[in-house]
């Protein structure tokens, strides 16, 4: 089974895209807009943001921007993004750093933790031995509470080579966010003008060489963004963007060299842990690329909808437990999608509303979960790449979209470790890639090791995408698993619940036994006269061996396959002789309910060998009719044993007709009241010293073994 992530990182610059509709800057003081950075070298270049510019990029986002900084001690790092600049060497306060032959596109590593102060740096070619032949020198004064990125820019051959700071809070952004930067570097561009999502105007303008604008927080999401050498457009460059599962800050940095084609002009994304991706751009004009979009309806008390897109309707009806369909194939980019009950003229009274990214070659999945009249309900999407995929595999994803259940883990055909652990209502996870064949998908809840729904997924026959959801409510109308396929179909697949047996050990000449179940010794030493406990087994075949206590498998007097059902209570009862060779296992239903007070309740299994069909009359009524040897006859309930006085005799004959009993067993009044007894005729009719007799099986531990009170069948 291989496991697979999301959607890969494409290209990180896009994200700028959402400064736009009032976002706040970390760090930036003038009218919560970005603003540019200052050059150490005294320069503090061209404005970077224009405070009057119609930021379109689609729907407004406000990110979280209450960072606590560390109140102690403050952060450096140090980029190299001169693409013509030799590697170098940082000195500090005139002395050599640890930071040493930092070459073009490297960053120096994860922020250096500094007391806060005035620090003189300076900045030679790797190897210079004076700090006199530095290239470059300032003070740089860090703040506590800050992570200073001090980034060389420009050419060096052509004397636009500087040194200039980014400088943001700490801690960078959690999970599901990023404190997004964007940095100008390249040579012989000019100033930028950003757009986002196709939007008709900029989202940022006037950004020049060696300035910065954010830090700003904003989701890690997927964008497209185009970059223009003028307000008007057309793009120059556009960037597929992903920041799915990015976190904490990130600096984009436009570096290269417009006027030189073998340098060109790209992107570094310096993440916060000091790692540099190389993204290039696409050009304009190339095949527009295209993203996969599908709806799945998972909530299993909401009505049915309708999905809004770009204000249209769009998909029409979707009722619980349907998808839209196969995947749609859509260009890239970002959509506004609404969620109305069918019928609904306009989205006024939508259940939801918000955007859904598309990026490339990314199969998106939204779907709606929990239950809306119990507040859990909500909307999410899953996103992934298309895996690859051999001959006979699919790709299999698993969404919790179960309301009352608390977080689930998922174990593959009873596996002792989850392949999915802890996904909580909403969560979706994977797709692992796995061979098509019938899978038991096991639910744990939480991190708890024992399963408490098992589904059997009949997969042999799929392939592509299977997308399994856990849908409906625990505490009301049950849970079940809807098998969402590529094309678009669904089937709905019934919990299953455990069997629950014991083992009855009722053949009287066989020794005491081990019960091997598939491999492993189940039942220990196991003598005659005696039953276990029920114990719990998933539905299914178990290979089933009985061997001579200490033996093994090879060496098994009986074996066999035993399919067990979901919900099924039954004995496994090892009858007959084995030195009669009539020794087997009989598997017998149990009702387990308790009997009516003053009653009991009499079951009957037919285990005694070279002894024919049998019937059995307890208080003037036949209560078990002609049953053969291996057979058994279902629970029967008396409802006043009392009556019979201290004894209740069963008269056994050999046919239909009433006649002088064959056999006649007393059984104690006090030992059966109240009690669920399964009986089992024992022994072999042609054994004279045992002869027949009846072994009454009340629960766990030694039955009792009674003998008739007439002379014994010869």
């Amino acid at each position: 089974m291989r496991g697979m992530h999301g959607v890969k990182l494409l290209a990180l610059w896009a994200a700028i895209s959402l400064f736009g509709g009032g976002l706040v800057a970390c760090g930036s003081d003038s009218n919560d807009r970005p603003t540019p950075t200052e050059d150490v070298m005294g320069d503090t270049g061209t404005d970077t943001v224009d405070p009057d510019a119609d930021t379109d990029v689609g729907p407004d986002v406000t990110p979280d921007t209450d960072t606590t900084p560390d109140p102690t001690t403050a952060g450096l790092r140090v980029l190299h993004a001169s693409f013509d600049a030799p590697a170098v060497d940082i000195w500090v306060n005139g002395e050599p750093s640890a930071i040493t032959g930092l070459a073009f596109g490297e960053a120096s590593g994860p922020f250096l933790e500094l007391d806060p102060g005035t620090y003189s740096v300076a900045v030679t070619v790797a190897g210079a031995t004076d700090v006199a032949d530095a290239v470059f020198s300032a003070d740089i004064s860090l703040e506590a509470g800050k992570l200073t990125t001090a980034w060389a820019y420009g050419s060096l051959a052509q004397g636009t080579f500087g040194v200039t700071l980014l400088t943001a809070n700490a801690p960078g952004a959690g999970a599901g966010s990023v404190d997004l930067a964007f940095s100008h570097a390249a040579a012989n561009v000019g100033p930028v003008w950003i757009f986002a999502n196709d939007a008709a105007t900029p989202a940022f303008s006037n950004i020049d060489l060696g300035a910065s604008v954010g830090p700003a927080r904003l989701p890690a999401a997927a964008y497209v963004l185009g970059v223009a050498l003028s307000p008007e457009g057309p793009a120059a460059l556009v960037f597929d963007a992903d920041l799915t599962g990015v976190s904490g800050l990130v600096q984009i940095v436009a570096v290269g060299d417009l006027s030189d084609e073998s340098v060109g002009v790209y992107a570094l994304a310096v993440l916060e842990d000091g790692t540099v991706l190389e993204v290039q751009p696409r050009a304009p004009g190339d095949p527009e690329e295209v993203g996969y979009l599908r709806v799945f309806h998972g909530s299993f008390d909401a009505p049915g909808v309708d999905i809004w897109v770009n204000g249209e309707p769009t998909i029409i009806g979707l009722g619980f437990g349907q998808a839209s369909g196969a995947f749609l194939e859509l260009p890239v980019g970002t959509y506004d999608v609404e969620i109305t009950v069918t019928g609904a003229a306009d989205t006024s009274d939508a259940v939801f509303a918000g955007p859904v990214t598309l990026v490339a070659d990314a199969y998106v999945t939204a779907y709606a979960y929990g239950s809306l009249s119990g507040g859990s309900f909500g909307v999410s999407a899953f996103a992934a790449a298309a895996p690859a995929l051999e001959a006979n595999e699919l790709a299999l994803a698993f969404t919790h979209a179960a309301a009352n259940v608390g977080p689930v883990s998922i174990v593959v055909n009873g596996g002792a470790e989850p392949v999915i652990s802890n996904a909580d209502l909403g969560d979706s996870a994977g797709p692992l890639v796995v061979g098509a064949a019938d899978y038991a998908l096991g639910v744990r809840l939480g991190a708890g090791l024992e399963e408490v729904l098992r589904f059997l997924a009949p997969l042999s026959g799929a392939s592509g995408w299977v997308h399994a959801f856990a849908v409906g409510d625990l505490s009301g109308s049950g849970i079940s698993l809807i098998a969402l396929f590529e094309g678009g179909t669904t089937a709905e697949i019934q919990p299953t619940f455990p069997a629950q047996v014991r083992v009855i050990h009722a053949a009287y000449d066989a020794p005491a036994v081990d019960v091997w179940v598939n491999g492993a010794v189940a039942v220990p030493n196991f003598a005659f006269g005696f039953a276990t406990g029920y114990l719990s087994l998933w539905p299914g075949a178990y290979d089933v061996a009985i061997a001579p206590a200490g033996a093994q498998p090879a060496d098994a007097v009986f074996s066999t396959t035993l399919t067990l059902t979901s919900g099924l209570t039954a004995s496994a009862i090892a009858i007959g002789s084995l030195g009669a060779g009539s020794f087997t296992v009989a598997v017998a239903a149990e009702d387990v309910s308790a009997a009516a007070a003053g009653g009991a309740a009499l079951a009957f299994t037919h285990g005694a060998s070279n002894v024919p069909a049998v019937w059995i009359n307890a208080l003037d009524t036949d209560i078990f009719a002609d049953v053969s040897f291996g057979g058994s006859a279902a629970r029967v309930d008396l409802s006043d044993v009392l009556s019979a006085g201290t004894l209740v005799s069963a008269f056994v004959r050999l046919s239909a007709v009433m006649s002088d009993p064959a056999l006649t067993f007393d059984l104690p009044t006090a030992a059966i009241e109240d009690q669920v007894v399964r009986a089992v005729a024992v022994g072999d009719l042609g054994d004279t010293a045992f002869g027949v007799q009846l072994l009454a099986v009340f629960g766990e531990g030694e039955g009792v073994l009674i003998a008739p009170t007439q002379p014994p069948l010869r």
